[in-house]
């Protein structure tokens, strides 16, 4: 019995490993950045899981005398989410993403808040920021790709 019991374990945490990478293939070409097959939806559920991504935070940039956190991925797949908060009273935040960089696939850097999807920041940009006043509720900031190379800088006020 501690045999079927541990098998059964081994089993459920491997299907649970298996899980949690997702590939999606970029389906609309090498110079379409847009996304293909991931849906508001998916973004909104986060229901695909994700893979080959990294966050890490920075020390203070001279040039921009403030700390900004660097995303980046290689062969990034799914929807992940980089940052969230719930705000009780009405407040004013301040999105900033900065050298944003998709050298192939596809990606977008979201806005969400509560369960809408309010901005969705443009690749290639240089300096962006998306400004929310007297929001209240719960804020997302989450990243979708198919398959995608990418780098950015991200800030939240």
């Amino acid at each position: 019995m501690k045999k079927i019991i541990t098998l059964l374990l081994i089993f459920v945490f491997a299907l649970g490993l298996t899980g949690c990478g997702v590939e999606i293939a970029d389906e609309n070409g090498p110079d379409n950045f847009n996304l293909a097959t991931i849906t508001k939806d998916n973004i909104i559920n986060m229901d695909l899981g994700a893979s080959s991504y990294s966050v890490s935070p920075s020390s203070e940039d001279e040039d921009y005398m403030t700390s900004m956190t660097k995303v980046k991925g290689k062969e990034f797949s799914g929807v992940a989410e980089l940052y969230t908060t719930n705000y009780i009273g009405k407040s004013d935040v301040t999105v900033y993403l900065d050298n944003i960089s998709v050298e192939s696939g596809n990606f977008k850097v979201i806005v969400q808040l509560d369960n809408k999807i309010v901005h969705q920041f443009n690749n290639q940009e240089m300096l962006q920021q998306y400004e929310l006043k007297d929001i209240k509720g719960t804020l997302s900031v989450k990243i979708a790709g198919e398959t995608a190379n990418f780098k950015c800088w991200m800030q939240i006020w």
